[in-house]
């Protein structure tokens, strides 16, 4: 019996086949959208945690400069200044002297709900807004911070958080509950002093000068902490240089010391990096306050990773199925949308391998009319095919020969170079051979290795080579001076910065203008390189200024080491230009540059 040229078989595999495509690109484009979505819930984790590092780092900061600018304040008050320079304990006694300045102390408290309390302490009186922390004159020597303050004699420091019961020696409060134990407290000597007919009266010499404490409770820095971020096992907290815990977001942290490795990752006076910490790998940000502490978020990866996790699983979840269903009927519809066309085509094709080849298939409606149409013209479209390949080819072929025959060799130059080098010498010239040479170096630090970015020092050997061939032009009536500290000449910097500038200052600078001198300097500030280039030529036109390298021709060298130094290190750059002071007149460019040392390779190491 004849087998019949299309079985049902074949339906089946084509749903199965495509079934299976379907599935392998769900899959595919769900573990894609998966990956998106986690990366995307991570940049956000990123994104909020500098949100509420800004927030709450803001609100700290104005905490704590209300704190200095009340010290500042009471300072030079006059009531206070009156009262302890005429105070006398003989006379008047300590509950009286408070009764007579606490509406004074509580004055500049009216406005500010973060400050607990404000004491003045002396030998002979303890002035206060609230005796918050029961302290009296026989025990202010046990405070550590009051000693302090006696010592520095007038320079105000923060104390980072102590338990005021230990600090002034209360030892029956020490197993009590106080509610405000733990402060922190900014303290110095109070130099009180007041203004008056505009004179400037300080307290006399063999007056006892008052310590003034400004105190912030350690439960009001926590509550900004708690309320930092939501995400699980995430860590909050304030600390000092030393690793010293001011304030945590778990209270069972507080007053405690970061180890040494992990206090080593906070360098820097504001940072965001992915490192361990206390044996787990974490997101750690961190930012200084105004007391010189750290703000401190740790956020284990995990749970950054849990968190995406909860929010994208039911909205993945439900793309998924319903990508699974459109997928199962799509692949139904397709299989048997095929069924009928491929049907004709095998009947055709069987015709033609018994050798009709005026078979011809009927024109459809579907995406299945290209392939018949294909199948009608396929001899013919055979030679048009290969024909056209062999043109391209062929014009491929005179595209690379002509690429290569206009490629030109550094080192055909280089040769050259030297051959006029040698010639000179044989001709007993031994200056032109000298300039040769200095031009074939020149050439060469332009075309070597395509870096972009160079140590200073190579920019400045670049000069000098340029400058001796200046010299030679204006017949050593120009002159260049260098001046640049030892630990900025492996600083890096765009290649050819330099030589543009010194150009522009000779050409524009000096030329016609009798000669002069152009000098180059290099300092480190601030953690900055910055550069001169100054000459004492002619000066700049009043109507001078720099372009983007379009129009005027005199500022296109300037324009263009502006838009390199832009586009190389964007915001971390900046280049000025203005009239250079002293008598002598001129140009100055100063450039600012980051410090960062040139280790090769494009790569730089920030110092």
């Amino acid at each position: 019996m004849k087998r019949p040229l299309f079985s049902q078989r074949f339906s089946a595999r084509v749903l199965r086949n495509t079934l299976a495509s379907s599935l392998a690109i769900l899959v595919l484009s769900s573990g894609i959208y998966f990956y998106q979505q986690t990366e995307l819930a991570l940049s956000y984790t990123h994104t909020d945690i500098r949100q509420s590092m800004r927030r709450v780092s803001e609100a700290l900061d104005r905490t704590f400069q209300e704190v200095k600018d009340i010290f500042s304040d009471l300072v030079r008050d006059e009531a206070l200044f009156a009262f302890f320079r005429d105070y006398d304990a003989s006379q008047m006694s300590p509950v009286r002297a408070n009764s007579e300045m606490r509406n004074t102390l509580n004055s500049y408290l009216l406005h500010v709900d973060d400050v607990l309390q404000v004491q003045f302490l002396r030998s002979d009186v303890v002035i206060y807004s609230q005796n918050a922390t029961y302290t009296s004159i026989y025990n202010l020597d046990n405070a550590a911070f009051y000693r302090r303050a006696r010592e520095l004699s007038g320079q105000a420091f923060w104390t980072p958080t102590y338990d005021f019961t230990q600090a002034f020696g209360h030892e029956l409060l020490s197993d009590v509950y106080v509610q405000d134990r733990y402060l922190i407290s900014f303290v110095g000597e109070a130099n009180l002093y007041q203004l008056k007919n505009g004179r400037l009266t300080y307290l006399p010499a063999d007056v006892e000068r008052p310590v003034l404490v400004i105190s912030v409770t350690e439960g009001y820095l926590r509550q900004m902490l708690e309320g930092f971020t939501d995400y699980p096992d995430a860590q909050h907290f304030i600390v000092d240089e030393s690793g010293y815990i001011v304030s945590h977001s778990d209270e069972g942290r507080r007053m405690t010391v970061l180890n040494d490795a992990d206090n080593a990752l906070l360098q820097g006076a504001q940072g965001e990096t992915v490192d361990m910490f206390e044996g787990e790998k974490c997101l750690i940000s961190y930012v200084t306050l105004l007391p010189g502490w750290k703000l401190v978020s740790v956020v284990p990866e995990r749970s950054i990773i849990l968190t995406a996790l909860t929010n994208i699983a039911s909205a993945f979840a439900a793309v998924f199925l319903l990508a699974l269903l459109l997928s199962v009927l799509l692949s139904v519809g397709v299989s048997r949308s095929m069924a009928r066309p491929i049907r004709r085509l095998m009947h055709a094709i069987d015709r033609m391998g018994r050798g009709d080849f005026q078979v011809r298939l009927p024109a459809t409606r579907d995406e299945f009319n290209v392939l018949m149409g294909a199948f009608n013209d396929m001899t013919c479209k055979i030679d048009t095919l290969i024909e056209e390949n062999y043109n391209v080819r062929l014009r491929e072929k005179e595209n690379e020969l002509r690429a290569l025959r206009y490629q030109i060799n550094p080192h055909f130059l280089y040769n050259a170079f030297n051959i006029l080098h040698m010639s000179a010498l044989c001709e007993g010239d031994g200056k032109t051979a000298e300039l040769i040479i200095l031009l074939s170096k020149m050439l060469r630090y332009v075309l070597r290795d395509g870096r972009d970015v160079v140590a200073l020092r190579e920019e400045l050997e670049n000069v000098r080579q340029y400058f001796s061939l200046m010299q030679v032009a204006y017949e050593d009536s120009i002159h260049l001076q260098i001046d640049v500290q030892e630990d900025v000449l492996g600083a890096q910097l765009p290649k050819l910065t330099l030589q543009p500038l010194v150009e522009n200052a000779v050409q524009h600078g000096l030329a016609g203008y009798g000669g002069g001198t152009v000098r180059i300097e290099a300092r480190r500030e601030d953690g900055a390189v910055r550069l001169s280039i100054c000459d004492n030529g002619r000066g700049l036109p009043q109507d001078y200024e720099i372009t983007d390298g379009e129009g005027r021709g005199d500022s296109i060298g300037i324009a263009n080491v502006r838009k390199r130094l832009s586009l190389l290190l964007g915001g971390e750059a900046r280049m000025e230009i203005h009239a250079a002071q002293g008598p002598q007149g001129g140009t100055e460019v100063l450039i600012t540059l980051p410090m960062r040392a040139y280790v090769g390779d494009a790569q730089a190491l920030d110092l």
